[in-house]
């Protein structure tokens, strides 16, 4: 007589069950993860060159900006202390021309004495009115700035 395989014990079974549930489970991810990971080396070789690609463009954007002077003057402005806004408006459209050559230039060669000198004790006249001119302050960077204060002139006392 032939003896019968014992049965197998219940956690026996249950301990096979979960083995192969694994198994199943991990056969099952790989082509799921795998795609993924196909999809993230893809992304990080793009990154890469993208990355390269600006570091060389930062390379020549540092190289043009050594060979140009970051402190070209870019803008002029004239402003003007006085209560009168019509007057004040055009004081600084008869001085702002005064400015408009330097547009362009470096500002490392600008003098601000001699950017001073140029409006200080200016007599200028607006309306039939001549009104001295006295610079307070010029300052010199990418903008010259030119800051005025007109005086009311006696038409006598103007010497031309």
């Amino acid at each position: 007589m032939k003896e019968k395989a014992p049965a197998p014990k219940p956690l026996v079974r249950l301990i096979a069950t979960f083995i192969l549930g694994i198994l199943w489970g991990a056969t099952l991810t790989v082509p799921l993860v795998g795609r993924e990971l196909e999809q993230l080396a893809v992304e990080k070789e793009q990154l890469e060159l993208k990355t390269r690609e600006q570091a060389n463009t930062i390379k020549e954007l540092e190289k043009n900006l050594r060979s140009q002077s970051w402190l070209s003057v870019r803008e002029v402005q004239v402003l003007v202390n006085y209560p009168d806004s019509v007057l004040r408006l055009q004081v600084e459209k008869t001085l702002a021309p005064l400015l408009e050559p330097y547009i362009g230039r470096d500002a490392r060669d600008l003098d601000p004495v001699s950017l001073f000198h140029l409006f200080d004790q200016r007599v200028i006249t607006i309306e039939g009115s001549k009104y001295l001119v006295k610079a307070r302050a010029v300052l010199v960077s990418n903008r010259v700035t030119a800051y005025i204060v007109p005086v009311p002139v006696p038409n006598e006392e103007v010497l031309e």
